[in-house]
């Protein structure tokens, strides 16, 4: 049995050592993306978009599901790609609307401001737009705006996906 005791202590005393760098290395950091780096280089889709308050819609009945209820499902196929330096482009899914046979794409420039909290857009035809960034990761992108639609104020969250 004592001749057992020595390498086992042995062993002990060794893994002792080793384990502070094992672990040394599990303590890194690794540093986040920034946003702009999470924007760029993939497709978003368009998978869930809310407004508030509620619209009523064709059938008579309220709702908060703007992406179900109001938009056309020719409008859900469409994707955004923002790319390096600052270029977008948003392009017509394969779904058309009624009588359009031809392909749609609109290229613009992008800007992330104000901490990298709202996102601005410069499109042909679309105009300008400008986006709180309620939700920016490597799979997710959830922006807000406020627009006017007669006397009232509604409120608009889209929820895009990378694709």
């Amino acid at each position: 049995m004592k001749t057992l005791r020595f390498p086992l202590l042995l062993a002990l005393a060794g893994t002792a050592l080793f384990a502070p760098s094992c672990t040394d290395k599990d303590k890194e950091t690794v540093k986040p993306k920034a946003p702009a780096e999470l924007l760029v280089g993939k497709d978003w889709k368009l998978t869930a978009c809310t407004v508030s308050p509620a619209k009523t819609t064709t059938g008579g009945r309220t709702s908060e599901d703007y992406y179900n209820d109001f938009m056309p499902s020719y409008d859900r196929d469409d994707l955004l790609r923002f790319e390096k330096p600052n270029t977008f482009r948003q392009d017509e899914g394969p779904t058309r609307a009624p009588g359009n046979t031809t392909h749609q794409a609109y290229n613009g420039t992008w800007s992330l401001t104000d901490g990298d909290k709202v996102l601005r857009t410069q499109a042909e035809v679309l105009g300008s737009s400008s986006y709180d960034v309620v939700e920016l990761s490597e799979n997710t992108l959830r922006t807000s705006g406020s627009r006017t639609e007669g006397t009232t104020r509604y409120t608009y969250t889209y929820t895009f996906t990378k694709q």
